[in-house]
């Protein structure tokens, strides 16, 4: 289990995550994010190894810490994922990966979905010592609750019998509510690990409507009136420090420890990273997070 440091500002231990075409966007962030923050790789089907490697190694080359994202169903064969887990190590000092099945409906090689990935035994075999996997505080368009549960469940106890550490990133929401009772179901499960939360970051409605629809997460209809300070009240609505006060007075108590935040850049990387970093300097109207968040 990932030990989470107490907070000191809202936002803290914060990760983000970006393309491999977004790499050298992280050159011009002024201030650049803290030294150790985790930078996930996000994996598309048009992605080079070659790519998804050059964006690992800048990022690790900047002090920041690449999680590349594994596609179980995209890897045509064992042997290229070794090469590739073997390069990541070698070269930017990979040692944590995110996996996923991917969108693909059928598998280009051996590895139907993240489960069967990570019974491969290819992972430790790799160096790698920490797996991400997926939540769903919406539940996912294509899969039931229940298979979602059990999916989770075996991935959990398949990393751990490996000796491999565990932590979970949700899928983006809109709904505190929904968010806060996921938390409860998966703690009552037992798993007591880190949980990054994941919150679309600053970026316009269209913008958020757009992924919302791709991702089959629910979006909340705007309200009819006029907020009174010159923001449409679809953009008041989803704005990411508004989101954050309301998941504060949603969470229980029991469900605030070992959790951090996990923002994706759909409005881009700096307008989200800098976004952060003024909620951390104190520069911005933000929310008073609990415990939960700001770990």
């Amino acid at each position: 289990m990932e030990d989470a440091a107490p907070p000191r500002q809202p936002c803290a231990g914060y990760s983000f995550e970006i393309s491999a075409e977004q790499a050298l966007e992280l050159d011009r962030l002024t201030p650049r994010p803290p030294r150790g923050t985790e930078v996930a790789v996000i994996s598309r089907p048009h992605d080079s190894a070659a790519s998804i490697l050059a964006c690992a190694r800048h990022i690790h080359d900047l002090g920041l810490v690449p999680v590349p994202h594994l596609a179980a169903r995209r890897f045509a064969d064992a042997a290229f994922l070794r090469r590739l887990l073997g390069r990541l190590r070698d070269c930017a000092g990979v040692d944590r990966v995110f996996v996923i099945a991917g969108d693909e409906p059928s598998a280009a090689g051996p590895f139907r979905d993240s489960s069967s990935l990570i019974e491969s035994g290819l992972l430790e075999a790799c160096g790698i010592r920490h797996v991400g996997i997926a939540g769903y505080p919406d539940g996912h368009p294509h899969i039931d609750a229940a298979a979602l549960q059990a999916a989770l469940l075996r991935k959990r106890s398949s990393l751990a019998q490996r000796g491999i550490g565990c932590s979970i990133t949700t899928q983006f929401s809109f709904e505190p509510e929904a968010i806060s009772r996921w938390l409860e179901r998966l703690r009552a499960s037992g798993f007591d690990g880190l949980v990054r939360l994941g919150i679309a970051g600053p970026a316009e409605t269209e913008t958020l409507r757009r992924f919302a629809v791709r991702f089959g997460v629910p979006m909340p209809e705007p309200e009819s009136e006029s907020t009174g300070c010159g923001v449409a009240p679809a953009a008041q609505a989803f704005a990411s420090d508004q989101l954050l006060a309301r998941l504060q007075r949603c969470l229980s108590p029991h469900c605030r420890d070992n959790l951090r935040l996990h923002f994706l850049t759909f409005g881009g990387v700096a307008a989200t990273v800098h976004w952060v970093e003024r909620q951390l300097a104190g520069q911005a109207q933000a929310s008073s997070l609990p415990r939960a968040c700001a770990a």
